[in-house]
């Protein structure tokens, strides 16, 4: 685990260093903790405001990854207990409990190279 907050209410800046010999990585988002009351609807049950985690400006040595990560990654959850579990697209929010992982190889620029 690099980083654990209990509650995000501005941006958070997470860093870490990733070795860059041969190998396979999973870089983990995780959104818990979010109850029914995180969520308000109207009468017709269209949701007016919701709490999520928004996650972007990705950077790997300068490159922005935020495609990358769009295209690379699955957000797995089940609408918070609601539906089943599943594994799904993931557009940079998260609004559900659940994991999203993104898998990538490393040496990375030649990942990079490949996946682009």
């Amino acid at each position: 685990m690099i980083v654990d907050i209990d509650h995000v209410s501005e941006p958070v800046k997470v860093a870490c260093d990733i070795n860059d010999d041969d190998g396979k990585h999973t870089l983990f988002f995780t959104l818990k903790n979010k109850k029914p009351l995180h969520t308000q609807v109207d009468d017709q049950g269209k949701i007016i405001s919701d709490a999520m985690i928004s996650i972007s400006d990705v950077v790997f040595d300068e490159i922005d990854c935020d495609h990358l990560l769009s295209t690379h990654s699955v957000y797995y959850h089940n609408f918070n207990g609601t539906g089943a579990d599943i594994q799904d697209e993931f557009f940079r929010d998260m609004g559900c409990n659940g994991t999203v992982e993104f898998k990538f190889d490393t040496p990375f620029y030649l990942w990079l190279l490949e996946n682009m």
